[in-house]
């Protein structure tokens, strides 16, 4: 999967629980616990078969600070999670396909959001949408996404998959389920 990303660098991880057959089918994933600090002293947290990889520091801009990124860039799925704060706390974030695709390019990709709504996911509003893409390749691709809102800190969250790849879908399913602020 290739997608271009803009200010940031994908990179496999080595650590991943997700274990492929010589054929490339989905054996069994080792999932575990994944905590990522906010700036209140919470957590999110949320299970996946992989290890998120933090990325370099991103620069404070006019409107956010305290800019973060985790990825996790597998062969067959890139999940990125990304928190920000915004720099006046009298804005509010609009989750849109703007917001959750940032630093994808628009161009090559082709986003478009098939689904947008608002969600209760472990006692945490959220808003959820399903943008459909194409990689480098043409190939087509799905992004499930989720914005989290806590006051002037927002997360987004997006695995991005082939909606073909079983087993993909599952991974995102399970591991959107378990996202939670603690």
């Amino acid at each position: 999967m290739v997608l271009v990303m803009a200010g940031c660098t994908a990179s496999v991880g080595n650590k991943s629980g997700v274990q492929y057959d010589e054929n490339g089918q989905f054996v069994s994933a080792d999932w575990r616990k994944v905590s990522l600090p906010t700036t209140d002293g919470r957590n999110l947290c949320l299970e996946a078969p992989f290890d998120l990889k933090e990325e370099e520091p991103i620069e404070d801009s006019d409107l956010l600070k305290n800019q973060v990124a985790y990825i996790y860039n597998g062969s067959r799925i890139l999940v990125v999670v990304y928190r920000g704060t915004l720099v006046d706390p009298e804005n509010e974030i609009d989750f849109n396909v703007n917001t959750f695709m940032d630093g994808i390019n628009k161009e090559k990709h082709r986003q478009e959001i098939k689904k947008i709504e608002h969600r209760n996911i472990n006692g945490q509003e959220v808003t959820y949408a399903e943008v459909s893409l194409v990689d480098l390749d043409n190939e087509p691709k799905r992004a499930d996404c989720l914005g989290i809102d806590l006051g002037s800190e927002f997360w987004t969250i997006k695995y991005i998959y082939s909606p073909s790849d079983k087993e993909s879908v599952e991974v995102a399913k399970r591991s959107l389920a378990s996202i939670a602020i603690k």
